[in-house]
């Protein structure tokens, strides 16, 4: 499954660079590449779901309770501070949210508790203010 779901994100990827972007597709590439998006995210979140389920096989009685729903907090804070950026007239908010983007991600590599993910969003916002 994760080979799968890799496949489907370089698709997706891919289809994110082809999009050019604009808001709304003007011609056929763009078009398909959007279609191309669409379809990638719906296999990218199917796998995942089909993965949790065949994990969930093998919990036991006694397993701690997952915390997944913690994982939206990074997300939220991501979002609000990237549109927060923009708000404030900060010079290039694009370059702000692919450096927080970035360092959430090799955070997530490392960590095994979600709320550690919120310390690189905490550096990104005092670099960008100082």
């Amino acid at each position: 499954m994760s080979v799968t779901n890799a496949v489907s994100g370089i698709v997706g990827v891919g289809g994110l660079h082809l999009m050019g972007g604009g808001l709304v597709p003007n011609d056929v590439p763009t078009t398909l590449a959007a279609a191309s998006v669409f379809m990638a995210a719906i296999n990218v979140f199917g796998g995942f779901r089909v993965t949790g389920r065949m994990l969930d096989m093998f919990r036991r009685e006694g397993d701690p309770p997952d915390h997944n729903y913690l994982y939206a907090v990074p997300g939220g804070l991501f979002i609000a501070s990237a549109m927060g950026s923009y708000y404030l007239g900060y010079g290039d908010p694009y370059h702000i949210a692919s450096l927080t983007s970035a360092m959430c991600c090799i955070s997530s590599l490392g960590t095994h508790h979600p709320l550690l993910l919120l310390l690189p969003v905490f550096v990104v916002v005092v670099v960008c203010v100082a």
